[in-house]
């Protein structure tokens, strides 16, 4: 009976135990959401269940100070890589420049070495030189000394006369290359036409035809207002005459009549003309 009432006893003390142990661990009251939208926290201290919405997030705005220093950093590799183009360009021309000087310089000393070789035929006449007065107050090794360089203009002149020089020396093999030599330095320069004409009439003398109608008619064709065209007219019409050109020796003899019909050339072609 003892056992039965203990056993009674404990099990009303369990059941009383798992009554309070339940009230201690209810749940809240879940909040009805068909009642509509509450606010962020309820009366009874809870969150509330509604979703909440994330923040938008913002990009920031683009920064134009980088786009602009990328802009000039284009902009000043362009110019660096032009001005080593430009660069370029400039020691190409110095250097053609310093090589036509070479060029000149040899030329000038080959034409002097065979000139001073040429015997005169008459003495030359020394030069009159004026005696200095006592008043003068510069030392003539002075004026000497600071005498200007020759200007372009006077070395093209220097060759083509070096050149001519030995034309009337009769050096005609020598006077070819100085010809020569002259035009590969001064191909469109002042004394062209007169250049290419001596080199035609010394290529007739050595009966190299090809060679001196190839430079008489550079003179009639590239150079027609040059007082040698009426003469290269005519040699042209005489070597062809010599080929047994016949018509085209007359065609040369009538156009340097037609064309230049005061010249003296146009007078010795009528006599070509005749025969």
């Amino acid at each position: 009976m003892r056992i039965k009432a203990s056993v009674l006893i404990l099990s009303a003390l369990c059941a009383t135990q798992l009554v309070l142990v339940q009230g201690a661990f209810a749940l809240p009251q879940v909040e009805d959401l068909s009642s509509g939208p509450s606010s962020g926290n309820n009366d009874s201290g809870y969150l509330s269940s509604a979703p909440v919405q994330a923040p938008e997030v913002t990009s920031p705005a683009p920064q134009k100070s980088t786009n602009i220093n990328e802009d000039l950093l284009v902009k000043i590799r362009t110019l660096e890589d032009e001005v080593q183009s430009l660069q370029g360009s400039v020691d190409e021309l110095q250097h053609s420049l310093q090589q036509s000087q070479k060029e000149q310089a040899v030329l000038i000393d080959a034409l002097s070495k065979k000139i001073s070789a040429i015997p005169a035929p008459v003495a030359a006449t020394p030069p009159v030189v004026k005696a200095a007065t006592s008043t003068s107050k510069t030392p003539v090794a002075a004026v000497v000394k600071t005498a200007p360089a020759a200007t372009p203009e006077a070395q093209e002149k220097a060759t083509y006369d070096a050149a001519y020089s030995l034309v009337s020396a009769k050096a005609y093999a020598d006077a070819i290359e100085a010809f020569e030599g002259h035009l590969t330095i001064y191909p469109d320069g002042k004394y062209a036409p007169q250049a290419n004409y001596w080199l035609g009439e010394l290529h007739a003398s050595q009966q190299l035809y090809p060679a001196a109608i190839k430079y008489l008619e550079t003179v009639v064709n590239k150079y027609p207002k040059s007082s040698k065209a009426p003469d290269a007219m005519l040699k042209l019409g005489i070597i062809n005459k010599r080929l047994g050109n016949d018509a085209k020796a007359q065609t040369w003899f009538a156009r340097v009549i037609t064309e230049y019909p005061q010249s003296t050339s146009a007078q010795s072609a009528k006599e070509y003309t005749t025969n």
